[in-house]
């Protein structure tokens, strides 16, 4: 694509992968930014792929500072509605990462509501959090008594090598300058840390087979990533990846049946839901094959 450059690489190998029209920034900041919406309305705009290091990305990207303020006054109740089957989420990642390391220092980069940092709270870890919206933090402290940072993590001056564990849960591909965040949290990260990141997988079977349609594709994720991209930008901020998996989450059926209405699949499941209302309730197991976790250390 002519006149532009990878912002990663600098290659000007670029192919365009998604032409997203339709809608306007003009939509309101609630709308396009809560966590859990996947409105497909977008500013015109592209998703393009770097045919180097293999790193997706939006193009043009949000106003920086508009995009702060979209965060920092977001509201998302309906991310709220689903608090059991976030936990359980939570529990069950923490079984896995508990197997790799012990208890201790926990910092959660884009914590939201502080539900993770709840559940490692109750298995012995000491947390931190950072959040932008202050919404999500005011939730966390009146319901969880946990005390988030609200800003940026460069500006929560956390000591160097302070962390045990750093966690990154779908938060990477919201980030204007995800390099740097990883590079500042390799300086919190203690020398034996791990690091743990989770992000939407651009190169998963359904990714492929959805396109644009994927739910993966929002107007808030501004970078998309692959095994690929992601392992050499964790080497670019001084980490080797050393582990990758697929991320299993727990939903209410409910939530699921709105996830589906922009494919009208909901509609088929919608009359038995509406005949048996007890089991909208019920916590189903996802996994779409369609997440990527990523475990790291740093590269010594």
């Amino acid at each position: 694509m002519s006149g532009i450059t990878c912002g990663y690489c600098h290659s000007k190998e670029i192919e365009v992968l998604y032409t997203l029209k339709g809608g306007s920034v003009s939509l309101g900041r609630q709308r396009l930014y809560n966590i859990s919406r996947d409105d497909f309305c977008f500013s015109d705009s592209r998703v393009l792929k770097c045919g180097s290091c293999g790193l997706a990305y939006l193009f043009p990207k949000p106003d920086a500072d508009y995009l702060y303020k979209a965060y920092e006054t977001m509201e998302d109740s309906l991310y709220l509605r689903e608090e059991k089957g976030r936990a359980k989420s939570a529990k069950a990642l923490l079984s896995k990462l508990s197997r790799i390391k012990k208890a201790g220092r926990l910092l959660d980069i884009g914590c939201a509501s502080g539900i993770f940092l709840n559940e490692a709270r109750r298995l012995g870890w000491e947390v931190y959090g950072v959040e932008l919206s202050s919404w999500a933090v005011n939730y966390a402290k009146n319901n969880f008594g946990i005390s988030i940072y609200q800003g940026k993590l460069k500006d929560a001056k956390f000591p160097s090598r302070y962390f045990d564990l750093v966690v990154m849960l779908d938060s990477i591909e919201h980030l204007m300058d995800p390099l740097d965040c990883l590079i500042e949290a390799g300086r919190v990260l203690r020398d034996d840390g791990l690091l743990f990141v989770s992000t939407p997988d651009i190169e998963s079977f359904l990714s492929r087979l959805m396109g644009k349609r994927w739910l993966g594709i929002k107007q808030s994720h501004l970078y998309y990533f692959n095994k690929r991209s992601i392992s050499k930008m964790l080497n670019g901020a001084g980490f080797k990846a050393i582990k990758f998996s697929r991320y299993i989450r727990f939903f209410s059926l409910n939530y699921l049946l709105l996830k589906l209405m922009p494919y009208k699949m909901s509609l088929k499941v919608k009359p038995l839901l509406d005949r048996l209302p007890f089991i909208r309730s019920l916590l189903l197991a996802v996994n779409l094959g369609d997440q990527l976790e990523v475990y790291a250390v740093k590269d010594k």
